[in-house]
């Protein structure tokens, strides 16, 4: 179930990049690249 909410907020977070201006798309997405590349290396190791 925990994969299903993740989805749901990725998508959310995705539809409202779009719509934002491209600077601030360009500042959001740096944190979310460190979140996802710590979430694929927790997920390696286990």
């Amino acid at each position: 179930m925990g994969h299903v909410v993740n989805h749901h907020r990725d998508y959310r977070l995705l539809s409202v990049l779009e719509k934002s201006p491209p600077v601030k798309a360009l500042m959001a997405i740096e944190p979310l690249k460190s979140t996802f590349l710590n979430a694929l290396v927790r997920g390696a190791g286990r």
